[in-house]
Parts: structure tokens; sequence; C-alpha cells
């Protein structure tokens, strides 16, 4: 089970190349500090390993133009990639993600839609999205569960929830002004939200996300 927090905590000082690699730490074979000192082969094939995989998660994750670009000078976008592919490297098949989009800029969360698409269909990682950005979850959901004071307040296709008029309550009120400044009535809860509301937490479903 991997997991991206709200918050990315990388390593600044260090190139997107070396994060990378420390992420692989867990399945460095060999680990005596007297054998890395004399270099022996086994040292080399571990290290050439570590490095295999950091080029494949850099072209899985699209990060190859950022191998050598130092982990403080990404934007927060790609910063949230680079943690992504920390993850990626323990080959999870179940996949936590809080709040993913959480201060991106809109072209930067709609790149990384795109992203946890390819990645479910290329790993098979089942997903689980925590996130307030209807259009970013309802563009890779297969369910959505929306949740209001602690409860689950629908359950269901991204359609179906989306259409309900208790989630379009729980988001905008029940005032007549702000229901139809949002275009819900014309155009159905989805289509009428162009940006990120704040208030109930929904999560993705079981095949793409969960």
């Amino acid at each position: 089970m991997g997991r991206i927090f709200q918050d990315a905590r990388l390593f600044p000082a260090l190139t997107v190349a070396e994060v990378l690699a420390v992420a692989f730490e867990r399945h460095i074979e060999v680990r005596d500090p007297l054998l890395c000192m004399a270099n022996m082969s086994s040292v080399r094939r571990s290290e050439a390993q570590v490095a295999e995989g950091v080029d494949e998660l850099l072209e899985l994750l699209h990060l190859t133009r950022y191998r050598d670009s130092f982990v403080s000078e990404l934007s927060t976008g790609t910063r949230r990639i680079v943690e992504l592919g920390c993850t990626m490297a323990h080959a999870p098949s179940l996949l936590l993600l809080d709040e993913p989009s959480s201060g991106l800029a809109q072209r930067e969360t709609e790149r990384l839609g795109g992203l946890l698409l390819e990645l479910q269909g290329t790993t098979g990682a089942t997903m689980v999205l925590i996130e307030h950005d209807i259009p970013l979850v309802s563009s890779v959901a297969d369910r959505l569960v929306c949740m209001h004071l602690g409860g689950v307040l629908c359950d269901g296709a991204p359609d179906d929830v989306l259409a309900d008029p208790a989630v379009a309550a729980s988001y905008l009120g029940e005032s007549d002004v702000a229901v139809t400044r949002s275009g819900v009535r014309a155009a159905g809860f989805g289509a009428g939200l162009e940006t990120s509301s704040r208030t109930p937490s929904i999560g993705s479903g079981p095949e793409r996300l969960s």
C-alpha cells in the first residue's frame, strides 16, 4: 500500500533522480557499508538495479527532463508527481491519495488527472482518492462516495452522485440564488461547477479509482 499526503515532504537539496533513488532503498540488496567501500560487484549490480528503476519511473511519470533538477526548483505540481513516483517505487497494489490537487494550478490538476488514469492503466493499482475538486474526481473515478458531516451522503456512479439533489445542496446550500448561479438546475451539478468546492469529501471507486 502506498500513500500520497496533502503536503509533499521531499529532499529539497537533492535532484529528482536522487530522490527517486532514495525511494528504492527498501529494494537495495547489498547494504553492508564495507562492501560498498570496496565497490564489490554485488554492490555495482544493486546500484545498477536502482538506476534502472529510476529511469523507468522518470519515463512512466514523464519526468525525464527534470532528472537533474533540484526538488527546490520544481513547481508544486511537479513536486507532487515526484512524490507520486516515490510511492510507485514500492510497486503498491493500493494507492491512497489525500487531496493531491491541493495547491495546484488548474493546468497542473488536469495533468495530474490524466497521469493517474495512465498509471492505473499501466500498473493496475487500485486508487482511493480523497478530494474536493469536483472536475478532477468526476474525470477519473468509476465510483464516487460523497461524505457530509461525517456520514455517507451518496454513493454510486459519478453522474448519479453529482446529479443527486442532496449532494448539490450539501455543496451549494438550499438558497435559490446560489443554486441558480451555479447552473445546477440548467446543466446538472457536475457541469455547473467549474471550480472546486471545499465542503464534503469525495472519494473515487474500486475499478479505476476507489
